[in-house]
């Protein structure tokens, strides 16, 4: 996994335009401005193929939230979310976090099994919260927890 920066706008745009449809892509320009930010965070996870997932979170005090994670279809279900994922808590607990925060659709059942079995426990819901009118699951990872 690689750190990401200001200059990876691009490369972040590309690998969220391959993993999502039209109305949930972010541009380079959002993603250069939220690494720009203090307390954001993001890494990309490369192998043989190159770039095939990203992950962005965004830290205040003791907690976090994870603002995107996006792998390419062609490396989904490959262990690629899990090693972001895991990535992210080592760090995040390196900053004093203690709770991490994502939301999920309700749609998206490999993710949110993926989540269930890393710590996270669901904490709400956020109806319509996708541009196609879907609800949000609320996540909740306790960073003191052992690592699943």
């Amino acid at each position: 996994m690689v750190m990401l920066g200001t200059a990876h706008g691009e490369l972040c745009a590309a690998l969220h335009r391959d993993a999502f449809p039209e109305p949930e892509q972010w541009t380079a320009e959002a993603f250069t401005g939220l690494l720009s930010m203090p307390g954001v965070a993001g890494w990309v996870y490369t192998n043989h193929s190159g770039p095939t997932g990203l992950l962005l979170v965004r830290h205040c005090m003791d907690e976090a939230e994870i603002l995107t994670v996006a792998v390419l279809p062609a490396f989904r279900r490959k262990g690629v979310a899990r090693a972001l994922i895991e990535g992210s808590l080592t760090f995040l607990r390196g900053q004093g976090v203690t709770s991490l925060f994502l939301e999920v659709s309700v749609n998206n059942s490999p993710a949110s099994a993926l989540y269930l079995a890393l710590g996270f426990e669901e904490c709400g819901i956020r109806r319509s919260y996708y541009p196609d009118g879907s609800d949000a699951r609320v996540m909740r990872h306790d960073l003191h927890s052992a690592i699943r």
